[in-house]
């Protein structure tokens, strides 16, 4: 937790909660302060501390700080203090936005486990807050999250000032999934001056003959189903941006009419005579190496060397490791917006699961997992049985990995069961119901085991 912040604020009318609490958090390296009001606590919320104590035994109504700004925008995590008496206000305060409430006497050791955990998840969400952002639209959602990797931030850079310039020509690579479409609509997007639409055509997923339709457009009676004359996808864009994902998949004969229209801005329709003048931006994508492609000449190279002004290359997510927490966390709220849903973040062991990975459909990829994490959850955090990625060396069993490695490895009665729970929930595709009865279990008792399991491997305690 070294560089983080570690503010916290403790709001309770009864002074033995005050001092044992926060002298508790206090000798665990945390800053402290304590308000015995909600008119004090209102004050002290101003300077934006990370997790907000309050008990909800105080005499006026404890849940109106709730509504407060730092709590409201999640900026602050509450966690709520009650007693017997004070019990069944506690829904209420879940309900308007507290992440979990202790009864007094509070366990101290149980308390400080759960604030480095929900710590973990709010300093990711302010991370989130403050990287800077490619906005390719105007709404809050249309938003690509760079992260804080160094190699990111340059390609913001160049997004940036290649944002400046309406007609440069960009080529975008990287592996499936890193996100080249949502880099081109930010490139798009950002342009300084009035743009005109934003099109786009996947070379590899049409034949060639429709595809040139689809690209050029056609003449009434150019061949037997051109009744009518058809505006091609150039034409369309022709004021703002083309964005031909997979052009390492376009024909060669194709390839050179792209080549004309880049170098002359202009094109004919299919079964045309006159020239059409376009003035448009080119951007194309690719997960192909396209200098092997001209090597073998798959590929033009006079087209290549012409959609190679700006290049940009967007790493993997395997390389980029230190983004995953911050992309995980935009997900899980552009999910919960979307699916109503109220996930509060992931679990530490959930959290490493993603960050050990090697995402081999990268961002799309996570940001699939995380989807349907967050439609299976039952909990208020992702959990790591709902993780259901393919590892296969985590979930070869046991004994395989012992047969296979000629000696035998010794493994806790607990890692076991974390395992033997977290294969069977992966057959069963998160179905609990299904898992369940295949381990000879209720529902409810997995769902129990599997919550005591994760904080059993985040503790690293016998459950």
């Amino acid at each position: 937790m070294a560089g983080k912040k570690r503010q916290v604020l403790l709001v309770s009318n009864e002074k033995s909660v005050r001092w044992t609490l926060g002298s508790a958090l206090l000798e665990n390296g945390y800053e402290v302060e304590t308000a015995d009001d909600l008119s004090s606590a209102r004050t002290l919320l101003k300077k934006d501390p990370t997790v907000v104590f309050l008990d909800l035994d105080l005499a006026q109504d404890s849940l109106e700080l709730l509504k407060e700004e730092p709590i409201r925008d999640k900026d602050s995590v509450a966690l709520m203090l009650h007693s017997k008496k004070s019990e069944d206000q506690v829904p209420e305060s879940i309900k308007r936005g507290a992440a979990q409430s202790f009864e007094k006497p509070v366990e101290i050791r149980r308390i400080l486990d759960v604030i480095e955990d929900l710590m973990a998840d709010t300093e990711i969400r302010r991370e989130v807050k403050s990287a800077e952002p490619i906005v390719i639209g105007n709404r809050e959602t249309d938003r690509f999250i760079l992260g804080k990797n160094p190699k990111m931030k340059k390609i913001f850079d160049v997004v940036e000032r290649v944002a400046t310039s309406p007609h440069s020509t960009v080529l975008i690579q990287g592996e499936s999934g890193v996100g080249k479409e949502m880099v081109a609509k930010a490139v798009h997007f950002g342009t300084v001056k009035k743009i005109g639409q934003f099109m786009e055509i996947n070379c590899g997923a049409l034949p060639e003959s429709l595809l040139e339709s689809e690209l050029f457009g056609h003449e009434a009676g150019s061949f037997t189903d051109a009744k009518h004359l058809k505006k091609g996808l150039i034409e369309l864009a022709s004021g703002g941006t083309l964005f031909l994902d997979e052009i390492g998949e376009m024909p060669l004969e194709l390839q050179s009419s792209i080549l004309r229209v880049i170098e002359t801005k202009r094109f004919k329709r299919v079964g045309g005579t006159q020239d059409i003048e376009v003035q448009l931006r080119i951007i194309a994508a690719t997960h192909q190496d396209l200098q092997k492609a001209v090597a073998e000449r798959r590929f033009r190279q006079d087209l290549f060397f012409r959609l190679n002004v700006v290049p940009i290359f967007i790493p993997p997510l395997r390389e980029r490791p230190e983004d995953i927490p911050i992309l995980a966390s935009y997900f899980i709220d552009f999910f919960n917006r979307e699916l109503g849903r109220n996930i509060r973040g992931l679990s530490p062991t959930a959290r490493n699961r993603l960050q050990n990975y090697v995402w081999p459909g990268n961002v799309r990829e996570l940001r699939n997992v995380l989807e349907r994490a967050i439609l299976l959850e039952d909990e208020d955090r992702i959990l790591l049985h709902e993780i259901l990625i393919d590892m296969p060396h985590d979930m070869m069993p046991v004994m395989q990995q012992n047969e296979r490695d000629g000696d035998f490895v010794p493994i806790t009665l607990r890692e076991l069961e974390l395992q033997a729970v977290r294969q069977t929930l992966a057959w069963a595709r998160g179905n609990k119901t299904k898992a369940a009865k295949a381990l000879g279990i209720s529902r409810q008792t997995l769902r129990e085991k599997v919550r005591r399991l994760d904080d059993g491997a985040l503790a690293g305690t016998p459950t």
